[in-house]
């Protein structure tokens, strides 16, 4: 029986492009023993289609539309191909092909990437910065599986993703989901703000990486901040300098802003927490079921939920976070990150 059409009866969807060069295959329902057979049937279905790739390019050149056109060929994508190349590219596995330098001028397009005609395939050490966002944009949104996910994600949860450290979103106004104490209320003998200003330092001399937005008013007001009229009046410029002040870029949006300025416009604070060396870390990993969900402390049944001891043998100071493994791109849309 043809490979395909017994894939066919085992659930399985294979769409492949003109000239084989990308393979997709989408496995239905199959489990257990099943699901070892259709696998090796989806094996043996890649391999022959890769020893007849290779077999057919041997010594030729062939361009596959599905490449889109470049500069050099308006009509598809020229592939080099010679037997024993092989090179990850845009989509599935590329046996036996040579995909080689992107074109300077369009290096890689969210819609299409673009390669060039033949040159190494290498990158000037000037291009990397070019590069370098694109890929980890398109990569990011492939790992939560759609853009659409990407770009709902507040940046606590990105610096989490992409340094592995210990996330932290702080609620700086009342009013918004997630407030609790007020994080600018002053212990006896300081400020207001002081211990926050505080933390900022520490988190600054240890590395931690570091954000705030502005979100909207939850309740839908929209307000409009402004002293005098639009050309008319004083403007008070603020002329105190600036301590530790190098070169700024004037083009990059870089600005500066009093902290009790900054106090009163953000309303979200966010982290990436990178301790100092000294501190030594635990990850436990728990979870809730039918009889640990007990709720919060207003439920009778709050005692059901999870518990750990901690003992603490000497004076210390300590970092407690509660997360749960980010749902976007999931089918689980309920369930949203704690913490």
């Amino acid at each position: 029986m043809d490979l395909e059409k017994e894939l066919n009866e085992h659930g399985v969807n294979v769409v492949c492009s003109k000239m084989d060069t990308i393979i997709s295959v989408r496995i239905h329902g199959a489990t257990g023993k099943r699901l070892v057979e259709t696998l090796q049937l989806v094996d043996n279905f890649v391999a022959s289609k890769v020893a007849k790739l290779a077999k057919s390019c041997e010594g030729k050149i062939y361009f596959d539309p599905c490449f889109g056109p470049n500069d050099a060929d308006s009509t598809g994508m020229l592939a080099l191909c010679k037997n024993g190349d092989v090179i990850p590219s845009k989509g599935g596995s590329q046996h036996q092909a040579k995909i080689i330098k992107m074109v300077k001028e369009d290096k890689l397009k969210w819609q299409r990437p673009n390669y060039a005609s033949e040159a190494k395939d290498v990158l000037d050490e000037s291009e990397y910065d070019t590069v370098k966002v694109p890929l980890i944009e398109k990569a990011y949104a492939k790992l939560h599986g759609s853009y659409e996910a990407l770009i709902g994600g507040y940046i606590d949860v990105a610096l989490s993703d992409l340094t592995g450290l210990c996330s932290e979103q702080i609620i700086l106004k009342p009013d918004y989901a997630g407030y609790g104490d007020d994080p600018f209320a002053p212990k006896p003998g300081e400020q207001a703000g002081d211990g926050f200003w505080k933390r900022l330092l520490t988190y600054k001399r240890n590395g931690t990486l570091m954000g705030c937005s502005i979100q909207p008013d939850p309740k839908g007001n929209k307000n409009i901040v402004a002293e005098g009229s639009a050309g008319q009046g004083n403007v008070n410029l603020a002329t105190e300098p600036q301590e530790e002040v190098t070169d700024v870029n004037q083009n990059d949006g870089t600005f500066f802003m009093s902290f009790d300025d900054w106090k009163a416009r953000y309303t979200h604070f966010f982290a990436g927490i990178d301790f100092a060396d000294e501190w030594c870390g635990l990850r436990v990993e728990g979870k809730w079921d039918e009889t640990s969900n007990g709720g919060n402390t207003t439920k009778s049944t709050w005692i059901n939920n999870p518990r750990y001891q901690l003992l603490v043998k000497e004076r210390c100071h300590l970092y407690m976070s509660m997360s749960q493994h980010d749902p976007r791109g999931s089918a689980e849309s309920g369930i949203f990150p704690i913490g």
